[in-house]
């Protein structure tokens, strides 16, 4: 990997995959389907493993207990590795995400309610609960002109960074968080090359320098706030690996 001459502070715009009319159109498609909606339960004992869809993620297999919560892609190693997940969220709006998953019987599906239909239609048949995504572009009164109540999950753009809201919301309180490097040294996902755009960053100004794209630096540059909330909010987090997300929780709360 190029070394750069110049090390400056990254600066990163966020941009919706799909327009404020697309999301709005798949929330209504998506609550049309009368699927049970996703409600917060109390707080219970026991681990959660949060599995992200690094190109690490069969490195972690035997280091996964509990409870499991994966993001879409990485719930098809964890099936191909012996390891069925409990729980598999999605939030991207891709109709080609649906292409991603790999239905099983013993998962239960974590749909947000702007995935586009063709996710929907992917899963017709097997346990699928929706999520209201927090996104600040009207979907809460669009929910609420339409009759129905739910939780509306905060977070970044990623569905890593909903993923832990949706673990604290079915009660967990001891989250691990595996895969989820937000760089690579190879393809960019587990399941799948993803690289569009490669560029090198540092969570750190004299750290190591990490392969990655903006949008998974985004993810690491949102991941304090989201790791501090849910700290404040009784939870214990460990990260486990290397990588750039790992390396930024490392800065800012340690080992």
């Amino acid at each position: 990997m190029p070394t750069p001459s110049k090390v400056a502070r990254l600066q990163i715009t966020h941009t919706m995959r799909a327009t404020t009319g697309e999301i709005l159109r798949n929330i209504r498609s998506s609550v049309a389907r009368d699927l049970p909606m996703f409600a917060d339960m109390p707080a219970r004992p026991g681990v959660a493993t949060l599995c992200g869809a690094a190109p690490s993620l069969a490195d972690h297999i035997g280091s996964i207990e509990g409870t499991v919560f994966a993001v879409n892609g990485a719930d098809r190693v964890l099936i191909d590795h012996g390891v069925v997940p409990d729980f598999c969220a999605v939030f991207e709006m891709r109709p080609d995400v649906a292409e991603e998953l790999s239905p099983h019987p013993g998962v239960t599906y974590l749909l947000a309610s702007c995935c586009h239909p063709n996710t929907f239609d992917r899963l017709a048949g097997f346990d699928v609960v929706v999520w209201h995504p927090l996104m600040g572009i009207g979907e809460g009164p669009l929910v609420k002109s339409m009759g129905l109540h739910g939780v509306f999950v905060p977070g970044g753009r990623t569905v890593g960074m909903r993923l832990p809201y949706l673990a604290y919301g079915y009660g967990h309180r001891d989250l691990r968080i595996v895969a989820m490097d937000s760089s690579f040294t190879g393809s960019s996902h587990a399941h799948k090359d993803r690289v569009k755009r490669l560029i090198s960053v540092r969570a750190t100004e004299d750290g190591e320098d990490y392969a990655t794209t903006p949008g998974l630096a985004g993810q690491a540059e949102s991941w304090p706030r989201v790791a501090s909330s849910l700290m404040n909010s009784g939870c214990r987090v460990a990260v486990i690996g290397d990588g750039l997300l790992p390396a930024v929780h490392r800065k800012h709360f340690g080992a």
